[in-house]
């Protein structure tokens, strides 16, 4: 008689819950946590309105004109680099911050070879530069502004151009995708999700 021997692992069925504590108050306080008020739900109606698809309008800076990017929009990503910490209680943790990052990414249409080397990268000209973030002239505010009223609206108050490449093909614009990083600052956020206000 043949013999099998199969080997197999139980299936984590834990369960992990990551909440967010008030500093110096003990566990079993009340205000420890934060708790949310039950509320009926309501279905909203349809309106065609509410339906997004919206085109947005790109600026970096004021003597930048406005950026057209390609079919592919921009692609916008935040990132936290948190380190978990374990405390004298069991389950309990404390998140220790890295790090912090947010990029923009597009493809511009409008942007010529001169505008790319000399203001975006600044790799040629009066300001040059070699690699990495600079303080100074080479930060400028980027806005991502939907076209209609209460529509999103990003804002980084410190962007600069990290990446970028020149693509030599016969399409209406060189520039190929292009990265914007957010500069981090004592006083202020990388950047800032709202709606379009009324004008």
């Amino acid at each position: 008689m043949d013999t099998e021997w199969r080997s197999w692992e139980e299936p984590d069925l834990g369960v992990k819950f990551l909440c967010l504590r008030k500093n110096a108050t003990a566990l079993t306080d009340a205000a420890a946590f934060v708790a949310e008020a039950a509320s009926a739900y309501v279905e909203p109606t349809e309106d065609f309105a509410d339906v997004v698809q919206d085109y947005y309008t790109l600026a970096w800076g004021a003597g930048f004109p406005d950026i057209e990017t390609s079919e592919d929009g921009f692609t916008f990503s935040p990132s936290l680099d948190l380190t978990m910490r374990k405390t004298a209680k069991q389950g309990v943790y404390n998140a220790s911050i890295n790090d912090k990052t947010a990029t923009c990414t597009f493809t511009p249409e409008n942007v010529t070879a001169a505008q790319f080397y000399d203001t975006m990268l600044q790799l040629d000209g009066a300001n040059a530069r070699i690699g990495g973030m600079r303080a100074g002239e080479h930060e400028e505010e980027f806005t991502a502004t939907a076209s209609q009223v209460g529509g999103p609206l990003l804002t980084i108050p410190r962007a600069v151009v990290t990446k970028g490449s020149v693509r030599f093909s016969g399409s209406s614009s060189r520039i190929a995708q292009v990265t914007m990083e957010a500069v981090p600052e004592n006083t202020g956020g990388l950047f800032t999700i709202g709606q379009v206000p009324e004008a």
